[in-house]
């Protein structure tokens, strides 16, 4: 493809994208109970997580840099928005914004569960991970499940797993058109 052709693609997603926050904010502002999206910087992915410091490595170590590597940007909960606005307002938009919502059901937190509901609610791509599969919510054992052990070999095959489950989501055509990289 000549460098044109992924220019117009780049312009057509960003047509298509305004088009969506368009019916979004008109649909959202009368059916949304967080209102419509906030105008921001939202990731492309947003991880739903119980902040721990046993599960920050798994964030920091390993999800942070396969996003980047994949040229997309990613934010847990604790990480967007403002101080001073409300948290759940922000989660809202960073969930609505996001391409991908990656969500570890480790130790079965409420919070989490609730961004799930909300992501699946509003046909948002979710990616479930979980260190243990006893702690993913009955409603939630039918789907597809990332499990992953904190071992070398454990983590080396989450990232298997969680980078092929990423690029089903956004093919290498749509990562480029969201970043700007080349689709190659």
């Amino acid at each position: 493809m000549a460098e044109s052709d992924f220019a117009y693609v780049r312009e057509l997603q960003a047509e298509i994208d305004e088009l969506k926050a368009q019916l979004r904010e008109l649909v959202w502002d009368r059916m949304a109970a967080f209102g419509p999206v906030r105008k921001g910087q939202w990731p492309h992915i947003f991880v739903a997580m119980p902040l721990s410091s046993d599960l920050d490595a798994v964030y920091e170590s390993h999800i942070k840099p396969i996003a980047s590597e994949l040229g997309l940007t990613v934010k847990r909960g604790d990480e967007v928005g403002n101080p001073g606005q409300s948290i759940m307002e922000d989660i809202w938009s960073a969930i609505q914004s996001a391409r991908v919502v990656i969500a570890d059901c480790t130790t079965g937190n409420q919070n989490v569960c609730y961004e799930i509901g909300l992501a699946h609610a509003t046909n948002r791509p979710t990616i479930l991970i979980t260190n243990r599969m006893e702690d993913v919510p009955f409603d939630l054992k039918h789907r597809r499940v990332i499990e992953y052990k904190n071992t070398k070999e454990g983590m080396e095959l989450f990232r298997t797993q969680l980078v092929k489950a990423i690029v089903s989501l956004i093919p290498r055509r749509r990562r480029a058109a969201v970043t700007g990289s080349r689709a190659d």
